[in-house]
Formats: structure tokens, C-alpha cells, sequence
């Protein structure tokens, strides 16, 4: 992988918190965000871009139907759909992650993201900035051994301190991180055309739906205990 980090996206298109976005607590004493889903996006891009330049690491960042200044400063004069930013959009995104190491996943029109799973099939380690993102099978896979969570306000209060936490992040922590990240593509992502995929996945709404139910826990299903 020859980039450090990608961000592809659009920033100004999404104009309202998604319901499950709003009512989430940011910061002790603050009910609901006091910043325009745009704002998280405009300021990652600023972020990357303004890092990546100043450090001279090779990213890939692209604010797509969205013009960014000289300065990293995305301006929302276009009223452009940001996925047609280019002819190539979908293709330009898997390229980008499947070349870097690390991915960012912000959260958009809703708390989840597709990117999430595009940057796992790419085995780019997912950087997910969404307070409510709703992470799937969580009995069955443990996310922390492959995915960085990062709080939204953090984005906004302190990102250096961000930036600097994911460079040191070390060269035999992220083969840890693939290698999980590989281990739990089996159960995150189906191929439509196996049979044996489809049988997983079956498998694993059941026991979820099982342990909610019945509220089983970890170590009583690892023993088959009820």
C-alpha cells in the first residue's frame, strides 16, 4: 500500500442530522451536536488535507462535486450531487482504499457508511468518526482488534491529536489489524454466488437474534450454555 490515508467523499449534500445522529450525546452536557453533518466532513478533508501536505505523506483525498481552495477549505457554492462528482466515482473510491492503510468512515445521511465495508473488503483499516454507527454481529466479531472508533467531537476539539495517534500507530500493530480484519471478512461479507457464504451469514443473524433474545452471553455461548 503506497498511501497513508484515503477520504473520498462529499461534504455539502447531507444537510440534517439523521434521527439516531441527534439524539446521541457529543460532550457531557450537550444533548445534540452543535455542527452541521457537513461540517464533520469539511473538516476531516481540511484535516487530511493540511496534514498530508505539511508531513509530505502520500494520501488520497478528494472533496468530489465540492471545491477545495489552496488551503484545504471546502466551499458548498456547488449544489452538485457529490456522487457525481466525475464519471468513475465508485471505481476512483475502491482504488483509493484498496492503496492505503487507513480509511476514513464518516458518517453522512445516516449513522452507517458503505465505506465501511468497502474499506474492509480493500483491507483498509476502517477510521469510523460516527457516534451511533451501528456495528454489525457485535457478539460475534470484536471490532477494537481492527477498527479505530474516533468520538465526533474529537474532530473538532483536538484533530492533531487524532492525526498524531493514528501515525504511531507501529508497522507490526497494522499487520495485527489486517490479519483481523481478514479473519472477520468471512462474517462481515457475502458473495451472493456461495452457498457456504450465504450459510455464515444465516448462521450469524440467528445467533444474534438468539443472544438478544435470550439474553445469552459471550462465555455461555463459547460453552453452549443457556
Amino acid at each position: 500500500k503506497d498511501s497513508f490515508i484515503s477520504l473520498i467523499a462529499g461534504a455539502c449534500a447531507v444537510k440534517n442530522h439523521c434521527a439516531v445522529c441527534e439524539k446521541m450525546g457529543y460532550v457531557p452536557g450537550k444533548i445534540r451536536p452543535d455542527y452541521a453533518p457537513a461540517d464533520l466532513r469539511k473538516r476531516l478533508l481540511f484535516a487530511v488535507f493540511t496534514f498530508c501536505t505539511e508531513q509530505k505523506r502520500r494520501c488520497t483525498w478528494n472533496s468530489l462535486a465540492n471545491p477545495m481552495d489552496k488551503h484545504g477549505n471546502v466551499m458548498c457554492e456547488s449544489k452538485a450531487d457529490r456522487h457525481k462528482g466525475f464519471s468513475g466515482t465508485e471505481a476512483y473510491i475502491q482504488e483509493s482504499m484498496e492503496r492505503s492503510l487507513f480509511c476514513i468512515v464518516p458518517r453522512g445521511d445516516s449513522a452507517a457508511s458503505r465505506r465501511f465495508y468497502n474499506a474492509i473488503t480493500k483491507l483498509c483499516i476502517p477510521v469510523v468518526v460516527s457516534n451511533a454507527f451501528p456495528f454489525p454481529f457485535p457478539h460475534t466479531v470484536d471490532y477494537s482488534k481492527f477498527v479505530i472508533q474516533i468520538p465526533e467531537h474529537r474532530i473538532f476539539q483536538n484533530m492533531t491529536a487524532v492525526w498524531e495517534e493514528l501515525t504511531s500507530i507501529s508497522a507490526e500493530r497494522i499487520r495485527e489489524m489486517q490479519t483481523a480484519m481478514m479473519e472477520a471478512r468471512n462474517e462481515l461479507l457475502y458473495d451472493g454466488n456461495a452457498i457456504d457464504n450465504l450459510l455464515d451469514g444465516f448462521y450469524l443473524r440467528m445467533s444474534y437474534m438468539l443472544r438478544v433474545k435470550f439474553n445469552i452471553h459471550d462465555k455461555d455461548w463459547k460453552t453452549g450454555g443457556f
